[in-house]
């Protein structure tokens, strides 16, 4: 292992405690759900847990996972149905595990909830602990995994596929776009091919990557390569980013969120759009405190209307496939405002459900049989 870079704590800058808080805010409405719909444990993996504070921030992820899924529970009282919660923290480094493990004492012996601390890597902490819990990676089991490391090369795309193998496993991965574009672009110096191929699962980044003067545009063609490889895991459906930066130039990391589910996609975009800089899906560091141009303007919705149209042209579509078109292919969190640009330009006829007396102007689910787009 490379020399660890931080003290046992260390100060968070701005993009980092904005990181926890989309991972909190969305732990919120994962655990919620999942305790009210599936009667079967939960699971949550941290595989760089950390701290589990910092020197300007008392919440690190650990924490900020535990109070979400103790919260949740209490907050849904009756309505809560699953079994108990399991929290597993994986942490290399010695001192910091050390120091983790004294922020989590507070919540050991809470009614439903089982803490798990691993002081190991991730690859073989995950593996240990799904020795000792056989549930941790068990197949049916709700899971979320958090993979937050420090540098691009400390988890494999392997492991990454299994953790997604479970029909109800999500992952929130940070992506560290910036250090995989650098060792490309050191080349043999870097054994960049050997580490590529872990990070990546396969050696398709030699004919996706290339090394490019862009710097920035080399981070988007990483970022690109790894959807792709997300959506080629069976069943994996719904991709999404959230892009960091420390300056306004540059590109440091993506946060990448994977799951089977729309209702995922649409809660965890809602979680990033909310931290967002001017409703943006990224945040930089010397932005804050500035003044923000809202992404969401009328020119982004007449190009997200018009790519609607060019997808769907000369089609017949139910509701539904424009709604799953707009969670993976916009900004959007659904398609009712494109779809209504459409249809007041003539360049869609919505056909109302039998018996049902379709409101002006609205575009509801409940109401729509059949939109049909022209050639």
């Amino acid at each position: 292992m490379p020399p660890r870079k931080h003290p046992t704590i260390w100060k968070a800058r701005p993009h980092t405690i904005a990181k926890i808080a989309i991972l909190e805010d969305y732990l919120k409405k994962w655990f919620a759900v999942m305790g009210q719909t599936v009667r079967k444990p939960l699971v949550y993996i941290d595989g760089f847990a950390g701290p589990g504070r910092y020197t300007n921030h008392p919440t690190g992820s650990p924490i900020a996972a535990l109070r979400a899924a103790q919260g949740s529970r209490g907050a849904c009282g009756s309505r809560w149905i699953a079994q108990d919660t399991h929290c597993v923290f994986i942490e290399y480094e010695r001192d910091v595990f050390d120091h983790l493990v004294e922020h989590l004492a507070p919540f050991n012996g809470q009614s439903g909830l089982h803490i798990h601390p691993f002081h190991d890597s991730f690859e073989d902490g995950l593996l240990a602990g799904a020795q000792r819990e056989p549930l941790i990676l068990a197949d049916g089991i709700p899971r979320f995994a958090f993979i937050d490391p420090f540098g691009p090369t400390k988890a494999s795309f392997a492991r990454v596929r299994q953790l997604l193998a479970s029909p109800l496993a999500e992952v929130l991965v940070n992506l560290d776009a910036d250090g995989i574009g650098r060792i490309l672009k050191a080349g043999d110096w870097s054994r960049h091919e050997s580490l590529l191929t872990v990070i990546f699962g396969d050696e398709s980044w030699r004919d996706e990557l290339t090394a490019t003067d862009d710097f920035r545009g080399l981070c988007r063609q990483v970022l690109a390569l790894y959807r792709k490889k997300l959506l080629a895991i069976p069943r994996v459906e719904f991709v999404w980013s959230f892009e960091m930066a420390k300056k306004t130039d540059s590109i440091d990391y993506f946060l990448v969120f994977a799951s089977r589910h729309p209702e995922g996609m649409r809660k965890m975009k809602e979680s990033m759009k909310r931290i967002g800089q001017g409703d943006e899906y990224r945040f930089c560091d010397a932005a804050v405190g500035q003044e923000h141009i809202d992404l969401f303007s009328d020119a982004d919705m007449d190009r997200a209307s018009d790519q609607m149209r060019e997808y769907f042209r000369g089609k017949h579509v139910a509701y539904r496939d424009l709604d799953l078109f707009a969670l993976k292919e916009t900004s959007y969190l659904n398609p009712k405002k494109m779809a209504m640009r459409l249809e007041k330009r003539g360049l869609i006829h919505v056909v109302a459900k039998d018996g049902v007396k379709r409101r002006p102007n609205g575009f509801k689910e409940e109401e729509i049989k059949v939109v049909r787009f022209d050639p």
